[in-house]
């Protein structure tokens, strides 16, 4: 086995050593209580609040209505029908449009958008973008705009080898990166124990003294394979396990040909490609600064919503024209893999340069 493997399985065994109770904890915050006991919860609570408020009604059912309204409510049957059936993707439509027709009224600079006050443009902008995006926390659930489009596959969605669908692909592997995974307190935190304890606590400097034919190169590269596939592994606990369940659960459509897609995307090319884009700038960034860190991973946890409410206060089209750009599924590719690779080869210079002692 060559030194870099030998290092990597070293690294990655001190990644889950290091951060088991982590990953335990959020592997049931996320990946069961998120995606199922709160929906489920949910559901019930909307069905009791629904049988007090409209007691009378609903005792003056027929059989056959009583037996629809329960198969509408229960979480089984009323999720499924979340996904195409009751005019779903009409409704998903018709937000879409109503979002683009605001955009296009932005753009041309229409006097009654302008004149419209912070309240308003919160309910017009935010209520229209959360219920297209399914949620108000920017994160990703079973039922987002996207992710029923995925399930139904209609509405532009329906060839492989469409740019809508690559695009869709993007944004639902970006908000799972983005919301479920990127937290600072949790990926950064491991992150961290990865690349900068080890040196702070003298253990590379034993490695290197102590280990025949051990190269500082051998020691990035070990670490960042390590790091990547602990990414790659929390990815398929927080995501794309419960994802999948409710898809060969739920879906109108089954075509494992898509979800293998989304795998690639969600689970490989995501996560190498927000590598670059995020962590390799702060790799470099927090080997200069070390009280960088915390203000760097704090700004881009926070960042949707930061970005979220840049855009309901300014009266502008500029911040969805610069979103749909940069979150093109081309454009985010290629600025991704140059930063990570202009960061990376600055922070492997400056790595070989610096006395581990």
């Amino acid at each position: 086995m060559s030194q870099v493997g030998k290092l990597y399985k070293f690294y990655f065994g001190k990644i889950w050593q290091k951060n088991w109770l982590r990953i335990i904890i959020f592997t049931i915050l996320i990946g069961i209580v998120w995606w199922f006991v709160m929906p489920w919860a949910l559901m019930k609570a909307y069905k009791g609040s629904m049988e007090a408020t409209h007691s009378e009604a609903y005792q003056n059912l027929t059989p056959e209505q009583k037996k629809g309204w329960e198969k509408a409510n229960s979480f089984s049957d009323g999720n499924r029908l979340r996904f195409g059936a009751w005019g779903q993707d009409e409704f998903k439509k018709w937000n879409r449009e109503r979002i683009e027709e605001y955009i296009k009224k932005l753009q041309e600079g229409d006097e009654e958008v302008k004149k419209l006050g912070f309240n308003e443009k919160l309910r017009t902008i935010y209520g229209w973008q959360a219920a297209d995006n399914g949620s108000a926390f920017l994160v990703s659930t079973p039922w987002t705009a996207d992710n029923c489009f995925f399930f139904t596959q209609t509405e532009g969605y329906d060839k492989v080898g469409g740019k809508n669908f690559w695009q869709m692909l993007f944004n639902i592997s970006w908000w799972n990166l983005c919301s479920f995974v990127v937290l600072y307190w949790f990926i950064f935190e491991v992150f961290d124990k990865t690349f900068f304890s080890p040196r702070r606590e003298g253990e590379e400097a034993t490695v290197l003294v102590m280990t025949p034919g051990i190269k500082r190169s051998d020691i990035i590269w070990g670490k960042i394979l390590a790091f990547l596939t602990f990414y790659f592994l929390i990815n398929i606990l927080l995501f794309l396990i419960p994802f999948g369940i409710y898809y060969f659960w739920l879906a109108s459509v089954k075509d494992f040909a898509w979800f293998s897609l989304l795998t690639l995307i969600t689970v490989i090319v995501g996560p190498l490609l927000f590598f670059g884009l995020i962590f390799a700038p702060y790799l470099f960034l927090g080997s200069l600064v070390s009280g960088g860190k915390w203000i760097f991973s704090t700004l881009i946890a926070f960042f949707p919503v930061i970005w979220g409410g840049l855009k309901l206060l300014i009266s502008a089209s500029w911040p969805y024209t610069l979103e749909r750009t940069f979150f093109d599924p081309i454009w985010f590719t290629v600025i991704s893999l140059v930063c990570g690779i202009f960061f990376l080869a600055l922070y492997y210079l400056r790595y070989q340069e610096e006395d581990l002692n």
